[in-house]
């Protein structure tokens, strides 16, 4: 009797430990549409919801941009759609661990658009869901739209190459308006893989 409720027991942890991952992503792609939601929401149905955050950026000092509080938007200041991956991510800011397991998140002291290079981080593998698992399919020319402080942002895909954790050169500020995506290649964290596109509209 023992041996048999033993054997039920492993295989029920057993089937946990395999369905774990799955509903994990299930759960936080369920989140992710409560934000995709509560953001297209807030902008549809208030005029201001908080403050031009491209005045608070300050590369020397690092500053946290000031934003209204809002129950709705919460922490979230955008949204990243890469449509030739199917990804859309809500973006924080700072790549906190806490942020990176929400989402993706504009690296601090980066600029925002449509100013500068702003650099954009977010996991890779199934960890805390794909996120950007797909990044290596992307290609010269294809579109990344960032949705940020009330305005949509189109780039395109001009260079993609892969550094040392420790280059740390791809944050360095730029005349040009650009995106910088950032994640790990691979998927062990050994280095970085890099897409960046430049702004088109």
């Amino acid at each position: 009797m023992i041996k048999k409720t033993l054997g039920y027991l492993l295989i029920f942890i057993g089937i946990v430990i395999l369905l774990y991952p799955i509903l994990k992503d299930i759960y936080i792609k369920h989140e992710q549409k409560k934000i995709f939601y509560n953001y297209t929401y807030s902008f549809e149905n208030s005029s201001y919801l908080f403050e031009d955050l491209r005045e608070n950026v300050n590369y020397e000092e690092e500053s946290q941009p000031a934003k209204k509080e809002s129950s709705i938007l919460k922490d979230v200041l955008g949204i990243i759609t890469i449509s030739k991956i199917d990804v859309t991510l809500p973006v924080y800011y700072d790549a906190t661990s806490n942020n990176l397991k929400k989402g993706a998140a504009i690296v601090k002291g980066t600029a925002f658009p449509p100013k500068g290079n702003t650099v954009i981080a977010a996991h890779r593998g199934r960890t805390y869901g794909s996120y950007f698992n797909r990044l290596q399919e992307l290609e010269i020319g294809d579109m990344i739209t960032l949705d940020f402080n009330n305005s949509s942002y189109t780039y395109e895909v001009y260079e993609i190459f892969i550094v040392e954790p420790s280059e740390v050169w791809v944050l360095n500020n730029t005349q040009e308006p650009i995106i910088t995506l950032i994640t790990c290649h691979p998927q062990s964290g050994t280095h970085r893989l890099i897409v960046r596109g430049k702004i088109i509209y």
